[in-house]
């Protein structure tokens, strides 16, 4: 039977309506195996049946499958695409990049066996046996939207297996007979109008992991007892237990360390209309200068106290600390202390050349490895303070941009029930079904380039925020005791 057997070039295969081709040569039918061979390979397939696998062999390899039937597994270098009602007999195997299922089935398991860079798994009106993840140091995304994982209830071969790295995993509107298991690496998984086969689990297993349920789950936590998520308290602190799902499914949870927040510590110094203003002095309608030089009013302000007992149970919630002149020179203009997932401006050429844009956002806990930014030593107990304003804003704090509070489903989370309900006042589209969240400024995807950001900024002597025009922060000067 015709197979196509790659050069050791970067080859351009295609399968159309059954007929093959190599590079635009004598075609091929039928076409049973696919085999790229040397060098960084473009494979597609669409409205086909391929009797055998498919493989990119060596070097960055992209495959599309479109409409198509594989009879045999998938192996690529980087990409796979597969959509519009493909059905992949055998398993997918990628070793980096991006994988895509989209209104189609993969009867065997995804395998992401990393070789180099991070892997980003996304599942969308789809279904998959199993889905794991290498033993490695990168980073890997799943996203599993609308889609069913795993045969049906009982199914023992189907799991969730992410690697070593700091790996987030996010479940929509699916059904998963499966056990989730996040292994090494700082991670999340949240869960969201979804359900869990009974009897599965979640184990976040190594690292300070983070679970994020959905409103209405009632968590039975073998250390802190019963919580509601409907409460929106903030911050919860996990560690083992069971979850009662919105769905009425049942899940247990082991390893898992807390939710999330997202604010700025009491004693930060804002850039206001009337001066320059610490956070707790703030109120509803006071304007703050934004990276634009404009001004923006402040629609809700609210505050949690977290108390050293609960640091030192949870050390994810303890502060990082920047201090004076971390992320350039005059930069912060004194220390400044913000949760870990509080995003920062990162502004310099090296951010053009990753991301393709000057500026983006950046958590501050990934900005660990520049000197002068550290979780704060002996802190015995925080106060956390959100600031919300009509958009997603890049503000002045303590002489350094980072964000007004995101309207995000992990940041919602951390808010008490009365927070949200007089937020929901302001802004009724966040308790509405599908509600996605919107900013203008850049957030990176969490993987290997987000991670390697700072590390780069050291290697390459660029301070974290390189200004050209520094007239902006002159413009407010006097600090307002009040």
């Amino acid at each position: 039977m015709p197979n196509i057997d790659g050069t050791n070039g970067a080859d351009f295969i295609s399968v159309s309506s059954n007929l093959g081709s190599l590079n635009g040569g004598s075609p091929i039918f039928p076409v049973v195996r696919i085999f790229g061979n040397g060098g960084n390979d473009f494979i597609s397939v669409s409205n086909s049946s391929t009797g055998g696998s498919i493989s990119g062999g060596t070097g960055f390899d992209r495959i599309e499958i479109v409409n198509s039937t594989i009879a045999g597994d998938i192996n690529a270098g980087e990409d796979v695409i597969i959509t519009d009602g493909s059905t992949i007999q055998g398993e997918v195997d990628i070793d980096s990049g991006t994988l895509l299922v989209e209104d189609s089935s993969i009867e065997d398991i995804i395998d992401a066996r990393v070789a180099s860079g991070a892997v980003d798994i996304t599942v969308r009106n789809g279904s998959a046996l199993s889905i794991e993840g290498d033993f490695h140091s990168f980073d890997m995304t799943v996203n599993f939207i609308d889609s069913t994982l795993g045969s049906g209830p009982g199914d023992g071969s189907a799991d969730i297996e992410t690697g070593d790295g700091d790996d987030t995993v996010f479940v929509s509107g699916s059904t998963i007979y499966s056990d989730i298991q996040l292994n090494n690496g700082n991670d999340t998984l949240s869960i969201v109008d979804s359900s869990l086969g009974a009897g599965d689990s979640a184990d976040g297993q190594g690292g300070t992991d983070t679970l994020l349920l959905p409103v209405g789950t009632v968590v039975n936590d073998d250390n802190f007892g019963i919580l509601v998520v409907a409460s929106g308290t903030p911050a919860y602190s996990l560690s083992s237990g069971t979850a009662l799902l919105p769905t009425g499914q049942s899940i247990d949870y082991t390893r898992f360390e807390q939710g999330g927040i997202v604010c700025f510590c009491a004693g930060t110094v804002f850039d206001t209309q009337r001066g320059k203003v610490r956070v707790e002095r703030l109120s509803v309608g006071d304007a703050v200068q934004t990276a634009d030089g404009s001004y923006q009013e402040i629609v809700w302000i609210g505050s949690r106290r977290v108390s050293g007992a609960e640091l030192r149970r949870n050390p994810k919630l303890i502060p990082i600390r920047i201090q004076a002149g971390a992320l350039g020179p005059g930069v912060p203009e004194r220390d400044l202390r913000v949760s870990r997932q509080h995003r920062l401006l990162v502004r310099n050429a090296v951010v053009q050349r990753m991301f393709g844009t000057t500026e983006v956002l950046v958590p501050a806990c990934k900005l660990l490895p520049i000197p002068g930014v550290d979780e704060e030593p002996d802190v015995d107990g925080v106060e956390y303070f959100h600031v919300l304003l009509n958009s997603h804003q890049i503000v002045w704090s303590d002489g350094a941009l980072s964000e007004s509070l995101l309207l995000g489903p992990e940041s919602l989370k951390t808010l008490s029930v009365e927070a949200l309900e007089e937020i929901a006042t302001i802004f009724p589209e966040i308790v509405m079904p599908g509600f996605v969240p919107s900013s203008t400024w850049a957030i990176p995807p969490k993987g290997q380039k987000m991670k390697s950001l700072a590390e780069r900024l050291v290697k390459n002597g660029k301070s974290v925020q390189d200004f050209q025009d520094r007239a902006l922060r002159g413009r407010v000067s006097e600090l307002v005791e009040m």
